[in-house]
């Protein structure tokens, strides 16, 4: 039987959305500040332009990709880079050269992530005596 989530769960979901956005929206303002000028990188600019960037990819990939199945997630890039492409004034080659700055960014943070958590898991294991000898 399904049982609903508590309040605290809903409340921490929503805190955990919100702390993931703005972390992948670092990316997003890294990228336009090598890009654009410095006038139309913000952070603030940047997190919109994440929300967009994702609300597009996930409406094209989905109806694309129902029919065109692998397409569907090259048309969702297109849309993620006309998201670039509108949000900073740029060109498509620009859009396309940042989604890349972009994504090499969100690897590393990835990266860095993963190896804090793993170092987090298997001090864990270590000093709780998990690990069997």
């Amino acid at each position: 039987m399904y049982t609903l989530p508590t309040l605290a769960t809903l409340g921490w979901f929503i805190l955990l959305f919100f702390v993931l956005w703005i972390i992948i929206s670092i990316p997003i303002y890294v990228a336009s500040r090598i890009m654009v000028s410095r006038r139309k990188a913000s952070l603030g600019r940047a997190i919109v332009t994440t929300f967009l960037a994702i609300v597009a990819f996930l409406v094209l990939s989905g109806l694309f990709g129902l029919i065109l199945g692998i397409l569907g997630l090259i048309i969702g890039f297109i849309g993620i880079l006309a998201v670039l492409r509108v949000m900073y004034d740029i060109d498509w080659i620009n859009a396309f050269v940042m989604a890349i700055i972009a994504i090499i960014f969100i690897i590393v943070i990835s990266v860095v992530f993963a190896l804090v958590g793993l170092a987090i898991g298997l001090s864990s294991l270590t000093s709780f005596g998990g690990i069997p000898r």
